[in-house]
């Protein structure tokens, strides 16, 4: 059901984008009562702002290294 409408765009991981957007439709109108451990939830945020600030800090590098 949600894999033909987000097959219909072209990029990498397409089949997730229907389900995610389903998923938090369900959160945001509360039909759902799931709970992440808050230390689960802690790990990802810093493990995405971590490779997000890695990956600017070797761009700036890079782009100051050559003069």
């Amino acid at each position: 059901f949600t894999f033909l409408p987000s097959f219909l765009f072209i990029f990498a991981g397409a089949p997730l984008v229907g389900p995610m957007i389903l998923s938090g439709l369900a959160h945001a109108a509360g039909l759902t009562e799931a709970k992440i451990p808050l230390e689960l939830l802690i790990l990802a945020q810093v493990t995405l702002g971590a490779s997000s600030f890695s990956s600017d800090m070797l761009a700036l590098l890079e782009e100051n290294a050559g003069g």
